[in-house]
Protein backbone atom coordinates (compact mmCIF):
# COMPACT_ATOMS: atom_id res chain seq x y z
CA UNK A 1 0.00 0.00 0.00
CA UNK A 2 1.38 3.24 -1.06
CA UNK A 3 2.51 5.82 1.94
CA UNK A 4 0.06 8.42 0.92
CA UNK A 5 -2.49 6.53 1.36
CA UNK A 6 -1.68 4.46 4.94
CA UNK A 7 -1.73 8.15 5.72
CA UNK A 8 -4.98 8.97 4.86
CA UNK A 9 -6.16 5.74 6.05
CA UNK A 10 -4.60 6.91 9.28
CA UNK A 11 -7.22 9.47 9.69
CA UNK A 12 -10.39 7.47 9.22
CA UNK A 13 -9.23 4.28 11.41
CA UNK A 14 -12.52 4.51 14.05
CA UNK A 15 -12.88 1.36 15.49
CA UNK A 16 -15.34 1.95 18.10
CA UNK A 17 -17.02 5.02 15.78
CA UNK A 18 -15.61 7.64 17.97
CA UNK A 19 -14.30 10.71 16.17
CA UNK A 20 -10.73 10.96 16.06
CA UNK A 21 -9.99 14.18 14.16
CA UNK A 22 -10.75 17.27 15.40
CA UNK A 23 -10.23 20.86 12.98
CA UNK A 24 -7.91 22.07 15.59
CA UNK A 25 -5.98 20.62 18.82
CA UNK A 26 -5.61 24.40 20.05
CA UNK A 27 -9.54 24.59 20.79
CA UNK A 28 -10.32 24.18 24.38
CA UNK A 29 -13.36 21.91 24.42
CA UNK A 30 -16.21 23.20 26.29
CA UNK A 31 -16.41 22.48 30.23
CA UNK A 32 -19.67 19.67 30.77
CA UNK A 33 -22.36 22.34 32.10
CA UNK A 34 -23.00 22.46 35.58
CA UNK A 35 -24.40 19.72 37.25
CA UNK A 36 -27.40 20.92 38.78
CA UNK A 37 -27.36 18.26 42.34
CA UNK A 38 -29.54 20.60 44.47
CA UNK A 39 -30.44 18.03 47.25
CA UNK A 40 -28.85 19.86 49.81
CA UNK A 41 -26.78 17.64 50.85
CA UNK A 42 -24.27 20.19 50.97
CA UNK A 43 -24.80 23.87 51.53
CA UNK A 44 -23.61 24.95 47.82
CA UNK A 45 -25.12 23.60 44.92
CA UNK A 46 -23.95 23.60 41.72
CA UNK A 47 -26.38 25.79 39.95
CA UNK A 48 -26.34 28.26 42.76
CA UNK A 49 -25.45 32.26 41.97
CA UNK A 50 -23.59 35.09 44.18
CA UNK A 51 -26.73 36.59 44.65
CA UNK A 52 -28.25 33.26 46.62
CA UNK A 53 -26.24 34.09 49.37
CA UNK A 54 -25.77 36.64 51.87
CA UNK A 55 -22.21 39.19 51.34
CA UNK A 56 -20.83 37.67 54.65
CA UNK A 57 -21.00 33.96 53.40
CA UNK A 58 -19.84 34.60 49.71
CA UNK A 59 -15.77 34.16 49.09
CA UNK A 60 -15.91 35.72 45.34
CA UNK A 61 -13.07 35.49 43.31
CA UNK A 62 -12.03 37.55 40.44
CA UNK A 63 -9.07 38.21 37.66
CA UNK A 64 -7.45 40.54 40.33
CA UNK A 65 -7.05 37.72 42.81
CA UNK A 66 -4.98 35.35 40.46
CA UNK A 67 -1.39 35.31 40.62
CA UNK A 68 0.43 35.46 37.39
CA UNK A 69 3.23 33.05 35.93
CA UNK A 70 5.19 31.98 32.95
CA UNK A 71 6.54 28.51 31.86
CA UNK A 72 7.92 26.89 29.30
CA UNK A 73 7.50 22.65 28.25
CA UNK A 74 10.71 21.84 26.83
CA UNK A 75 10.09 18.51 24.59
CA UNK A 76 13.12 17.13 22.30
CA UNK A 77 12.80 15.41 19.25
CA UNK A 78 14.27 12.37 17.88
CA UNK A 79 15.03 11.97 14.51
CA UNK A 80 14.22 7.95 13.92
CA UNK A 81 13.96 5.32 10.40
CA UNK A 82 11.03 5.13 8.99
CA UNK A 83 9.09 1.92 9.25
CA UNK A 84 9.06 -0.31 5.86
CA UNK A 85 5.30 -1.93 6.12
CA UNK A 86 4.59 -3.95 4.75
CA UNK A 87 8.03 -5.41 6.09
CA UNK A 88 10.21 -8.00 3.68
CA UNK A 89 13.36 -8.03 4.80
CA UNK A 90 14.57 -7.42 8.05
CA UNK A 91 18.33 -8.02 7.27
CA UNK A 92 17.95 -4.59 5.02
CA UNK A 93 14.94 -2.83 6.60
CA UNK A 94 13.45 -1.11 9.75
CA UNK A 95 10.34 -3.01 10.18
CA UNK A 96 9.20 -1.72 13.93
CA UNK A 97 10.57 1.05 16.47
CA UNK A 98 11.10 0.14 19.72
CA UNK A 99 11.52 2.37 23.22
CA UNK A 100 13.22 2.10 26.57
CA UNK A 101 12.80 3.81 29.43
CA UNK A 102 14.58 1.41 32.05
CA UNK A 103 17.34 4.08 32.89
CA UNK A 104 14.43 7.02 34.43
CA UNK A 105 14.48 7.35 38.05
CA UNK A 106 13.06 10.72 37.88
CA UNK A 107 9.80 12.20 35.86
CA UNK A 108 10.33 15.70 34.13
CA UNK A 109 9.46 17.38 37.07
CA UNK A 110 12.31 15.90 39.11
CA UNK A 111 9.84 13.55 41.19
CA UNK A 112 11.07 10.37 41.88
CA UNK A 113 9.56 7.41 39.86
CA UNK A 114 10.19 3.94 38.94
CA UNK A 115 10.28 2.96 35.53
CA UNK A 116 9.20 -0.02 36.22
CA UNK A 117 6.62 0.50 39.43
CA UNK A 118 5.23 4.18 38.40
CA UNK A 119 4.48 3.39 34.34
CA UNK A 120 1.20 2.12 33.85
CA UNK A 121 0.93 3.10 29.88
CA UNK A 122 2.86 4.56 27.07
CA UNK A 123 1.29 5.73 24.19
CA UNK A 124 2.03 7.56 20.69
CA UNK A 125 -0.21 10.17 19.46
CA UNK A 126 -0.18 11.85 15.77
CA UNK A 127 -1.20 15.11 15.50
CA UNK A 128 -1.07 16.62 12.07
CA UNK A 129 -0.93 20.04 10.77
CA UNK A 130 0.73 21.83 13.93
CA UNK A 131 4.38 22.09 14.69
CA UNK A 132 5.98 20.32 18.23
CA UNK A 133 6.49 23.77 19.24
CA UNK A 134 3.13 24.48 18.99
CA UNK A 135 2.35 21.01 20.45
CA UNK A 136 4.42 21.67 23.42
CA UNK A 137 3.05 25.07 24.19
CA UNK A 138 -0.53 23.38 24.32
CA UNK A 139 0.57 20.87 26.58
CA UNK A 140 1.89 23.58 28.42
CA UNK A 141 -1.02 25.46 28.37
CA UNK A 142 -3.55 22.21 29.11
CA UNK A 143 -5.17 23.02 26.11
CA UNK A 144 -4.80 19.47 24.18
CA UNK A 145 -7.72 16.76 23.82
CA UNK A 146 -7.72 13.25 23.18
CA UNK A 147 -9.45 14.40 19.96
CA UNK A 148 -7.12 16.45 18.61
CA UNK A 149 -4.60 13.64 17.76
CA UNK A 150 -5.25 12.55 14.64
CA UNK A 151 -4.06 8.55 16.07
CA UNK A 152 -3.77 7.42 19.32
CA UNK A 153 -2.41 4.51 20.30
CA UNK A 154 -1.11 2.65 23.30
CA UNK A 155 -0.12 -0.26 25.38
CA UNK A 156 -1.82 -0.23 29.24
CA UNK A 157 -0.32 -3.71 29.80
CA UNK A 158 2.71 -1.84 31.99
CA UNK A 159 -0.34 -1.40 35.23
CA UNK A 160 0.48 -3.50 38.19
CA UNK A 161 -1.26 -6.90 37.77
CA UNK A 162 -0.88 -6.51 33.77
CA UNK A 163 1.22 -8.57 31.55
CA UNK A 164 4.00 -6.51 31.39
CA UNK A 165 4.37 -4.83 34.75
CA UNK A 166 8.14 -5.73 35.32
CA UNK A 167 9.06 -4.42 32.16
CA UNK A 168 10.28 -0.97 31.03
CA UNK A 169 10.17 -1.34 26.83
CA UNK A 170 7.95 -1.26 24.66
CA UNK A 171 7.56 -1.59 20.22
CA UNK A 172 5.31 0.66 18.26
CA UNK A 173 3.32 -2.63 16.67
CA UNK A 174 2.44 -3.50 20.48
CA UNK A 175 0.61 -0.06 20.59
CA UNK A 176 -2.82 -0.73 19.86
CA UNK A 177 -5.95 1.54 19.05
CA UNK A 178 -8.36 0.96 21.98
CA UNK A 179 -7.78 -2.63 21.86
CA UNK A 180 -7.52 -3.20 18.39
CA UNK A 181 -4.14 -3.87 16.41
CA UNK A 182 -4.17 -1.82 13.75
CA UNK A 183 -0.68 -2.51 12.74
CA UNK A 184 0.84 1.13 13.92
CA UNK A 185 3.94 0.71 12.97
CA UNK A 186 2.96 1.60 9.67
CA UNK A 187 2.01 4.78 9.87
CA UNK A 188 4.76 5.82 11.00
CA UNK A 189 6.18 7.26 7.52
CA UNK A 190 7.90 11.02 6.77
CA UNK A 191 5.44 11.28 3.74
CA UNK A 192 2.44 11.51 5.98
CA UNK A 193 3.49 15.58 6.42
CA UNK A 194 3.99 16.79 2.27
CA UNK A 195 1.80 18.97 1.59
CA UNK A 196 3.39 21.54 3.64
CA UNK A 197 1.05 20.30 6.66
CA UNK A 198 3.64 19.14 9.52
CA UNK A 199 3.24 15.84 11.19
CA UNK A 200 4.13 15.49 15.19
CA UNK A 201 4.45 12.45 17.18
CA UNK A 202 4.45 12.34 20.32
CA UNK A 203 5.76 9.50 22.75
CA UNK A 204 4.81 9.47 26.29
CA UNK A 205 4.64 7.32 29.53
CA UNK A 206 2.28 7.74 32.07
CA UNK A 207 0.79 6.94 35.64
CA UNK A 208 -2.58 5.52 35.49
CA UNK A 209 -4.26 5.05 31.88
CA UNK A 210 -6.13 8.38 30.66
CA UNK A 211 -4.75 9.67 27.39
CA UNK A 212 -2.99 12.89 28.03
CA UNK A 213 -2.82 12.90 31.38
CA UNK A 214 -0.58 12.31 34.20
CA UNK A 215 2.74 12.08 31.45
CA UNK A 216 6.31 11.78 32.92
CA UNK A 217 8.04 11.78 30.33
CA UNK A 218 7.44 12.49 26.57
CA UNK A 219 9.52 13.08 23.36
CA UNK A 220 8.73 14.25 20.04
CA UNK A 221 9.21 11.49 17.10
CA UNK A 222 10.35 12.70 13.66
CA UNK A 223 11.07 9.82 10.58
CA UNK A 224 13.23 10.39 8.28
CA UNK A 225 14.17 8.30 5.50
CA UNK A 226 18.07 9.21 6.10
CA UNK A 227 18.18 7.65 9.48
CA UNK A 228 18.71 3.94 10.61
CA UNK A 229 17.96 4.12 13.85
CA UNK A 230 15.12 2.30 15.02
CA UNK A 231 15.78 2.14 18.75
CA UNK A 232 15.04 4.85 21.23
CA UNK A 233 16.26 5.20 25.19
CA UNK A 234 14.48 7.88 27.15
CA UNK A 235 16.65 10.23 29.05
CA UNK A 236 15.77 12.40 32.25
CA UNK A 237 16.76 15.81 29.86
CA UNK A 238 13.86 14.90 26.74
CA UNK A 239 11.22 16.84 28.61
CA UNK A 240 12.22 20.01 30.52
CA UNK A 241 9.42 22.01 32.96
CA UNK A 242 10.55 25.87 34.04
CA UNK A 243 8.33 28.14 35.28
CA UNK A 244 8.13 31.60 37.20
CA UNK A 245 5.46 32.79 39.44
CA UNK A 246 4.50 36.24 41.04
CA UNK A 247 1.53 36.46 43.33
CA UNK A 248 3.15 39.81 45.19
CA UNK A 249 1.08 41.65 42.82
CA UNK A 250 -2.31 40.30 43.15
CA UNK A 251 -5.31 41.03 44.82
CA UNK A 252 -5.77 39.18 48.14
CA UNK A 253 -8.77 37.62 48.61
CA UNK A 254 -10.37 38.44 51.88
CA UNK A 255 -12.97 36.45 54.31
CA UNK A 256 -13.76 36.78 58.11
CA UNK A 257 -11.67 34.92 60.39
CA UNK A 258 -12.58 31.30 61.02
CA UNK A 259 -15.37 31.09 58.51
CA UNK A 260 -16.02 28.83 55.39
CA UNK A 261 -17.72 30.75 53.32
CA UNK A 262 -18.72 29.60 49.24
CA UNK A 263 -16.95 30.35 46.94
CA UNK A 264 -17.03 31.44 43.55
CA UNK A 265 -15.29 32.10 40.59
CA UNK A 266 -17.49 32.95 37.74
CA UNK A 267 -15.80 36.20 36.62
CA UNK A 268 -12.40 34.54 36.36
CA UNK A 269 -11.98 34.45 32.63
CA UNK A 270 -8.14 33.95 32.24
CA UNK A 271 -5.09 31.53 34.13
CA UNK A 272 -2.20 33.25 35.57
CA UNK A 273 -0.20 32.86 32.30
CA UNK A 274 -3.15 34.92 30.30
CA UNK A 275 -5.24 32.42 28.44
CA UNK A 276 -8.93 31.49 28.80
CA UNK A 277 -9.44 29.51 31.45
CA UNK A 278 -11.81 26.62 31.33
CA UNK A 279 -12.77 25.77 34.37
CA UNK A 280 -13.75 22.51 33.82
CA UNK A 281 -10.32 21.67 33.63
CA UNK A 282 -9.29 22.19 37.56
CA UNK A 283 -10.27 19.23 39.41
CA UNK A 284 -9.42 19.85 42.71
CA UNK A 285 -9.44 22.81 45.52
CA UNK A 286 -6.30 23.62 47.45
CA UNK A 287 -6.06 25.66 50.73
CA UNK A 288 -2.43 25.58 52.08
CA UNK A 289 -1.40 27.50 55.39
CA UNK A 290 2.44 28.53 55.97
CA UNK A 291 3.24 29.78 59.65
CA UNK A 292 5.04 33.14 59.18
CA UNK A 293 6.46 32.92 56.07
CA UNK A 294 5.46 35.89 53.61
CA UNK A 295 4.08 34.83 49.75
CA UNK A 296 7.23 36.50 48.44
CA UNK A 297 9.25 33.85 50.09
CA UNK A 298 7.15 31.48 48.71
CA UNK A 299 6.67 31.82 44.90
CA UNK A 300 10.42 30.48 43.46
CA UNK A 301 8.67 27.27 45.12
CA UNK A 302 5.36 27.08 43.58
CA UNK A 303 5.31 23.08 42.13
CA UNK A 304 5.85 22.28 45.73
CA UNK A 305 3.49 24.04 47.62
CA UNK A 306 1.46 21.63 48.66
CA UNK A 307 4.45 19.54 50.36
CA UNK A 308 6.00 22.65 51.95
CA UNK A 309 2.80 23.81 53.65
CA UNK A 310 2.07 22.95 57.29
CA UNK A 311 -1.55 22.17 56.71
CA UNK A 312 -3.03 21.10 53.75
CA UNK A 313 -6.98 20.91 52.74
CA UNK A 314 -8.29 19.57 49.49
CA UNK A 315 -11.87 19.70 47.66
CA UNK A 316 -12.21 17.55 44.81
CA UNK A 317 -14.07 19.63 41.74
CA UNK A 318 -16.61 18.87 39.23
CA UNK A 319 -16.90 21.25 35.93
CA UNK A 320 -18.39 23.98 38.07
CA UNK A 321 -17.29 28.24 39.57
CA UNK A 322 -18.58 27.19 42.90
CA UNK A 323 -17.37 25.33 46.03
CA UNK A 324 -17.99 24.76 49.84
CA UNK A 325 -14.72 25.47 51.43
CA UNK A 326 -16.30 23.74 54.87
CA UNK A 327 -16.12 20.46 52.36
CA UNK A 328 -12.15 20.49 52.04
CA UNK A 329 -10.40 18.34 53.94
CA UNK A 330 -7.02 17.39 55.30
CA UNK A 331 -4.69 15.43 58.13
CA UNK A 332 -6.39 17.95 60.49
CA UNK A 333 -10.03 17.73 59.53
CA UNK A 334 -12.21 19.79 57.76
CA UNK A 335 -11.11 23.38 56.70
CA UNK A 336 -12.82 25.73 59.61
CA UNK A 337 -11.58 28.90 58.13
CA UNK A 338 -8.01 31.36 58.44
CA UNK A 339 -6.52 33.52 61.19
CA UNK A 340 -4.47 36.82 60.49
CA UNK A 341 -1.54 35.69 61.60
CA UNK A 342 -0.40 33.13 59.35
CA UNK A 343 -0.17 33.10 55.44
CA UNK A 344 -2.77 31.32 53.47
CA UNK A 345 -2.87 30.09 49.78
CA UNK A 346 -5.71 28.72 48.00
CA UNK A 347 -5.49 27.53 44.08
CA UNK A 348 -7.53 25.74 41.49
CA UNK A 349 -5.31 22.99 39.03
CA UNK A 350 -5.51 20.23 36.90
CA UNK A 351 -3.91 17.26 38.66
CA UNK A 352 -3.03 15.13 36.13
CA UNK A 353 -2.29 18.21 33.71
CA UNK A 354 1.65 18.31 31.97
CA UNK A 355 1.69 21.42 33.61
CA UNK A 356 1.76 21.82 37.28
CA UNK A 357 1.23 25.53 37.69
CA UNK A 358 -2.09 25.96 39.25
CA UNK A 359 -4.95 27.79 36.76
CA UNK A 360 -5.85 30.10 39.49
CA UNK A 361 -4.05 30.95 42.98
CA UNK A 362 -4.54 33.70 45.59
CA UNK A 363 -3.69 34.73 48.46
CA UNK A 364 -6.54 34.51 51.67
CA UNK A 365 -6.33 37.16 54.13
CA UNK A 366 -8.52 37.59 56.94
CA UNK A 367 -10.48 40.79 57.24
Amino acid sequence: MPSSTRGRIALLVALTGAALIAPSCFELPDADPPINDDDDTTRADDDDTVEDYDPGDVLELVDANNYSFSATLTIAEHTLAPVAYPCQDPSTEVCDITFDWCNLTDDFLHHPMGAVEDIDMVSVGLFEGHTPEEIADDLRDDAVSYIAMSLFVSNAEFVAGGPRQDECQVALSELTQLGNDIDAEQYFTPELGNGGQPATWLFMISTGTEPLEQVRMAVFLVPDAAQTEDHLTLSFDDTAFDSQADFTSLVPATLPAATTPAAFWTDVSNTGNGVPYNFGRSDQLVITRFESTVPAGLQDHIIELGNLADERWTLDLIPTTIADLSQATGETGSFEGINEEDTWLMWMWNTHSMNPMPQFMTVLEAE
